[in-house]
Order: C-alpha cells, then structure tokens, then sequence
C-alpha cells in the first residue's frame, strides 16, 4: 500500500502576512477633506515566504509562529516520502537518516496546541508510523498514544483532525510487529485516559474509536480482558450513545465465541433492557464482523478464520498468561514481619473458639491476595501451633487451621516441604468429619505441586500411603477422599507438579 498522504502534496514553504499601512491623505491638489479616509485599511499582504533548511530545523520547530512550526512539520514528512523514495513503506527507514531528533521531534509536534499546525503534525506522525522502524516499538506507541489522548487531537472539534487521529491509531496497531503488546497497550491506555475522561466529546471518540479498532483488526489482535474493561466502563456512562457503544463491543465478543457463556459475568452485571439490547444486536449478526485489515506483520501469511472453539482457547490461554504474568511482578509478602502486627499472637492464646477463629482469620489475611506468594522463612513455631489446632473440637477452628497450613504451603512452596511432610499424620484423619473434609482436600490440593511433589505423598514411611490400606485405616470415607485426592493430583500433573 502507498504511504498514507495528503491529497495535495505538502509544500515546504509556507507565507507569513508582512502587513503595509497606505497613505490615507487625500492628493495634494484637491483641498478635499472629505476624501481623506477616516478608518485607514492596509491593502492584501505581501507574501514573505517561510524557507526550512535542515540546519535551521531545530529552530524552526520550536518557533513561535504556528505557520512555521507547520510548514517545519511538513517539511519533515517531505523528507521522510524522499528518502522513502517511492518504496512500499515498510517500516524500514531509520530516523537518522532524515533528521537526528526525529522521534522527538514527533513528540513534541503532537503537542502542538494550534489547530492548524496540529493536523500537519499528525500527518507527519502518520507517515512517520507508516515508514520508521522506530514507530514499532511499544514504547514508542504508547509514547504518541498518551500525546493524542492528553493533547488536543482526540478532543478537537475538526473532523480532518479526528479522521486523521483515526488512522494514526489504527496505523500503530497495523505496524506493531508479531508478539508485541501495542495493541494492548493502546485499548489501556484508551481506557486510562479517553472512556474515563472528564470531555464527553472525548469519551464519545475515544469509545467509538475502541469498537472501531475491534471491527477493523478482529477481537483476536486484543486481549479480551483489555476490551471487557472497557465494556464496563462504557455501559456505566451516563450517556445513552456511549453505552450502545459498550454493549456493540460486547456484542463482537459474543459473535467471536458463538455464545454470551464465555462472557457471562459481563452479561449479568447489565442491566435487563440493555440485556434485550445485546440481544438484539446478536440476532441481527449472529457471526463475527470480518476483519478489513491486517497487521503488517501478518501479509502474506495464509490466516484461516479462527473458529469459535479456537477463540475460546485462545482467551483461557491469554487468561492464564496474564495471571501468570500478574504472578511473576507481584512481591512476596514477608509474613514474619508482618504477623506480630496483626491480632494473632494475643487472640491465638484465648481459650474461646471464636477468639482462636478471628487470631486465624488474621494470619490468613496477612497471606495477602491468592495465589499466595510468601517469603521463605522459619515457620516451624507456626506450624507446631496450627497442628496442635487440628485436634480442636470446634470444626471451625480447625478448618482455619488447615486453611492456613494450606496458604503457607502453596505460598512458600518447596522451602517449608520438611516441616510440612509431618502434618499429613494429622491432617489425613480429619476426613472422617464431614465437617472439614472440604478444608482437608484444599490443604491438600495447596500443598501438592508447591510444597510437595507427587513421590512424597506416596512414600512408603509416610502414614499417607497406610491410609489406602483398609486393615489399617478402619474409616471408608477416609479411604475413599484419599484416593480421590490422588486421582486430583494424577489429572492436574500437567500443571501443578
């Protein structure tokens, strides 16, 4: 495709007004005062033209003439189509090779706060994004996509700005190369600073511009959490248009599943005529829009419609990605450190059982947020009093104190494997109460794969494997939530152990 352009060539050279006052006296022969003019009035001006030069570029970007700064813009976008030279714009040029501080220079010019000047800036931007390697780098995007957001592009009352605001964005997700998170990056960033923004002439494009993005590339490009987050801000507007806008994204969600059940969380939080709404749009498309175009990094590769099953595993895959991901950035809570300033200590004391329940209720909520992440430490003193715990008569208590062995277990992992191998003695028992039989399987469903591997429950030292002997372990119910536990860790070996 030709790079994208102004149906007139830009020129380099702009003018500037050089105003000249006429003599307004009446001729010196006539002696008429009444043809003198009272209200002087300058004839049209005299065009004095604004000359660029690269050494003088600088300069010239900074002006403070809009006209300048304008005909400097235009002059950058000139010289990235000469260099270019004709070639199928790739993203192949380097900035260097037009001007030393180009991407700065698009920076700042997407600053600009003159109407005028701000629409050849975006056409500068825009031929910039469609021929400079620099354009595809997520910094770089997210660097003009914050500019346009919190400038005055998306705001503007210009439909020449919008439209070319509009090709801007889509042409940032057009060149972002194969695994990058621009795509992403730009719908957060949309979200951030366009749906919840204060301008509902900014929220109204910034919406339409998300479900535009999503009917232009297809609901494969985006990570679907980044688009259900901005149904909901959407459809919470007080703005009737808007939300039809968060109910259409939806809608294209649904189409690209076959189903509302993948989406049925977002469905129940709506409201029952927006409800009828969605469904009346899926009954007039029941199947997801085609996409009109294609990432630059896609052409030429033959792309086979993805299915609804295809969709679906692709979301539970990107689901568990970004869990992993939240994961891997999260900081360990440091538990010792913060469990004396917690109730525990004193409450875990108290002989009554719903003293003992909150002193446990402490220390799981000092655990932090689950998946627990905790850092290594001794915790032998904790987990001799949580095992003394289990034999309480108060099933409550002891489901705690199981809940909390669990959270240390999955939380600390492999480190605290030792001091937690001893406790199956204990805790494997306690499936003879109906009671606490579900905190037993998830202590043990927390420990397997985090503190201990699958050997370990099986060793034949362990009073575990005895439990399965029924000459030894009287009790069917404990027997058969055992082996139960062992087929959870037999179906679950390919993730947790």
């Amino acid at each position: 495709s030709k790079p994208y352009v102004q149906e007139v060539a830009p020129k380099s050279t702009a003018t500037q007004p050089s105003p000249t006052v006429q003599n307004t006296m009446p001729n010196s022969g006539s002696g008429d005062l009444s043809a003198m003019n009272p209200f002087p009035t300058a004839p049209a001006p005299v065009a004095a033209e604004i000359n660029i030069t690269l050494d003088g570029l600088d300069e010239s970007l900074a002006s403070s003439n809009w006209q300048i700064r304008k005909a400097s813009y235009l002059f950058l976008q000139e010289k990235i189509l000469a260099v270019l030279s004709n070639r199928e714009p790739e993203n192949q040029l380097s900035g260097d090779d037009i001007y030393s501080s180009l991407d700065d220079a698009i920076v700042k010019a997407l600053g600009d706060k003159n109407a005028g000047a701000l629409d050849s800036a975006l056409m500068l931007s825009l031929t910039y994004s469609d021929c400079c390697k620099s354009a595809c780098l997520e910094d770089t995007a997210s660097r003009i996509m914050s500019l346009l957001l919190k400038g005055a592009a998306f705001a503007s009352s210009r439909p020449s700005t919008l439209r070319t605001t509009q090709e801007l964005v889509f042409k940032l997700v057009e060149v972002a190369p194969k695994g990058s998170s621009t795509a992403d990056n730009i719908v957060d960033l949309i979200q951030q600073y366009g749906l919840k923004a204060k301008k509902p002439k900014l929220v109204n494009f910034a919406a339409t511009l998300v479900l535009q993005l999503v009917q232009a590339f297809g609901t494969s490009v985006f990570n679907v959490s980044k688009l259900s987050a901005a149904h909901e801000t959407l459809v919470g507007s007080s703005n009737d248009k808007i939300r039809a806008v968060g109910i259409e994204i939806l809608a294209e969600l649904c189409r690209t599943f076959a189903s509302k059940a993948p989406l049925q969380a977002l469905v129940d939080k709506l409201k029952k005529s927006q409800q009828s709404q969605l469904d009346s749009l899926l009954d007039k498309q029941s199947t997801a829009t085609p996409p009109s175009r294609c990432l630059r990094c896609m052409r030429g590769v033959q792309i086979a419609t993805q299915s609804p099953e295809e969709a679906l595993a692709a979301l539970q895959k990107n689901e568990e990605e970004e869990k992993l991901k939240r994961f891997a950035t999260r900081p360990a809570v440091n538990l010792l450190q913060l469990l004396p300033q917690t109730c525990y200590t004193d409450k875990i004391k108290e002989v009554k059982w719903s003293e003992k329940v909150a002193a446990l209720d402490a220390l799981i909520e000092a655990g932090g947020e689950q998946p627990y992440k905790i850092l290594d430490g001794n915790y032998s003193t904790l987990l001799r009093e949580l095992k003394q715990l289990l034999s309480h008569t108060h099933y409550l208590v002891c489901s705690k104190a199981l809940a909390a062995i669990g959270m240390l277990a999955e939380g600390v992992g492999e480190p605290i494997s030792s001091d937690v191998r001893p406790l199956l003695s204990s805790i494997v028992p306690l499936f003879k109460d109906k009671k606490v039989g579900k905190a037993v399987m998830s202590c043990l469903d927390q420990m397997f794969g985090k503190a201990l591997r699958f050997d370990q429950f099986l060793c034949s030292n362990d009073s575990f494997l005895s439990s399965l002997d029924e000459k030894k372990e009287k009790n069917a119910l404990v027997r058969k939530s055992v082996l139960e536990f062992l087929h959870r860790c037999v179906v679950s070996s390919g993730t947790d152990g």
